[in-house]
């Protein structure tokens, strides 16, 4: 009798860090803000503080719209349902309290006669 190894495969996603169209950097989480101009259903990846650059630098009657991905959108969610959890779960919570520890102080030393 021959018996396999079966070993259950665990598929692992791994979050890709969007380039800013307009810095072309990641910086240290990506560019989470999605930049539409006008009536373009397809946005740009940008970073807030870019964003928010290119929306002053936008030429008169030009409409611009910077809202946060789909993504960022999920992790604010994410935060705000876990420190919900853990503030209610922490309201009546108690201090531990330590065991007192006994100090006993030594005896002085008998002095020596002289």
């Amino acid at each position: 009798m021959i018996m396999e190894n079966t070993t259950t495969a665990t598929t692992v996603t791994v979050s890709t860090l969007h380039t800013c169209a307009v810095c072309k950097q990641t910086g240290s989480v990506g560019a989470k803000w999605n930049f539409f101009i006008g009536d373009s259903k397809v946005p740009q990846r940008v970073h807030k503080p870019c964003g928010e650059m290119l929306q002053k630098s936008a030429p008169e009657g030009v409409r611009t719209a910077l809202v946060p991905s789909p993504q960022l959108r999920e992790e604010w969610r994410t935060k705000r349902l876990t420190q919900g959890f853990w503030n209610e779960a922490f309201t009546n919570a108690k201090p531990l309290v330590k065991p007192t520890t006994k100090v006993v102080e030594a005896e002085p030393a008998p002095a020596l006669a002289a």
